[in-house]
This record gives structure tokens, sequence and C-alpha cells, in this order.
């Protein structure tokens, strides 16, 4: 991305990859070596802050807790889900519903063998290297945005839902064509595999976890053309796509956005 005078590199990342996904493309390796700052999501030393998420996982005093939310049917199906993959029920009793529904799909996704991504493993590098990890936003930005996700859904609704999502055997397929598009570059299979069924099901949502943070960012992408560094900032790849992505608010404020 150029505004006529400097430059600022940014790539798209799968958050979990399979040890077979590796080599990352080699693009990724030499826009890498081509900068002196990387910038994520989270800088490392807010990714190992998960000291803070309990308070906001917690139910508020006096809510109803998971037992007492769903049907007898789903928390029967749900447990023995958990409990095939070394996870005990009980430990969710008092936690947000939002909070089950992103541990179940990364509790399946780990059951299929995928690791931490292309973020963390550029994180590592960067330590390894002595390069400066800034981020784009907070643990507690990212906390408070998964509280106020699926405002439209019961936690019935919800945690059914995504248990038979994750149960689907069609699951790992999706995943798997998500990382082939992200290595392929395909940015509208990208859009039709993320943005779009968020979007389809809650403009709400797709606002709070894409758009808004997505215009939080830009700012402070636009800021870095004023370092003498050259920065690589890696977002996850749904980010980058679509028609309020950074990569288009970019280009609406008149920055020249190449594909490398």
């Amino acid at each position: 991305m150029s505004n006529g005078s400097s430059e600022v590199l940014i790539g798209g990342t799968i958050h979990y990859l399979l040890p077979t996904d590796f080599p990352l493309p080699p693009a990724y390796a030499e826009a890498y070596a081509m900068s002196q700052l990387l910038v994520t999501e989270l800088d490392l030393q807010q990714t190992q802050s998960t000291f803070l998420l309990p308070s906001f996982a917690a139910l508020p005093v006096g809510q109803p807790t998971l037992s007492q939310t769903l049907s007898a049917e789903t928390y029967l199906a749900l447990s023995l889900y958990l409990s095939e993959r070394d996870v005990i029920i009980d430990n969710y009793e008092t936690v947000r519903p939002n909070w089950l529904d992103t541990d179940l799909v990364s509790i399946a996704l780990a059951f299929l063998g995928y690791e931490a991504g292309v973020d963390a493993y550029f994180q590592a590098l960067a330590v390894n290297d002595k390069k400066t990890n800034l981020g784009l936003e907070s643990l507690i930005d990212q906390a408070l945005a998964i509280n106020q996700l699926n405002q439209h859904l019961s936690t019935e609704e919800l945690i059914a839902g995504t248990l038979s999502s994750v149960k689907d055997p069609d699951f790992a397929g999706q995943v798997h064509a998500l990382v082939t598009a992200w290595r392929e570059g395909n940015s509208q299979r990208i859009e039709e595999l993320t943005v779009l069924p968020r979007l389809q099901a809650s403009v709400a949502d797709h606002n709070i976890i894409l758009a808004d943070r997505n215009a939080s960012w830009v700012p402070k992408i636009v800021a870095l053309f004023d370092t003498p560094e050259v920065e690589l900032v890696l977002v996850g790849v749904s980010h980058l796509v679509g028609d309020d992505s950074v990569l288009a608010l970019l280009e609406d404020m008149g920055f020249q956005v190449t594909r490398y």
C-alpha cells in the first residue's frame, strides 16, 4: 500500500493452520524480511495477557447459568461433544454463551489438528529477530466485542447452532476451503466463506466483529506512513475483503493498494 512516497505492507492471515500448511506462501517471508516493524491485531504482550479474560467471560451475578438456559437435549449433546475432547462442561457453567461459542470452534479446530497460524508464527519470528511488534487493538477491545455479539439469539439457539456446525462432516472441508482460498489469494472466495455468511446472519454482528474494527484500525495504519520504518501489518484475512474492509477503506481515502 502506498501514499505515493512511502509504503506499508499488509497481509491477510489465517489464525489456525495445520502443520502441513507450512511453509507459508513465499510472499509472506519476503514481506517480513522487508519490514522493520511487525503490526498485528494484538501485540505479543496482549496475546499473552490471558489472565484478563475470565472477568470478561464470566456471567454477571444472577444471570441464568448454562444448564439453566440450554434444553436438556442440547446440554447432553454438548456435554458428550466436550467430554470426547477431554473438556469438562462444568467449566462453562458460569461462562457467557459467546465465549463458549468461540471456544467450541477453537476446540473443533484443535481436534482436527489445527494449531497456531500465521500471526503467531511471525510473532515468534519477531521475538527471535528482536523486531518490534505493535498491536492495532487491545485484548480488552476484543473481549468487549465478543460480549456484544449474538444479541439476536437465545443461548439455546446460539449453542445448538454452533454445535451442529462443528459436528457437521463438512466442517473440516469448509476450513480447508478457506485455507486454500487464502493460499491462492482468492478474495472473492474468502469473502463468500467468511464475510457474507456473517453479514447474512446478522448485520449487527458483522459490524461488531469486522466493519467497526476495520474502521478503528485504518487511522492507525495510516499513521504508519509517518514513520521511517517499513511496517508489515498482519490481520485476519476476512478483514481485507468486502466493501467495508481495511483495503476498501484505504482505497476510498486515496491510497494506492497494489497486490504483491
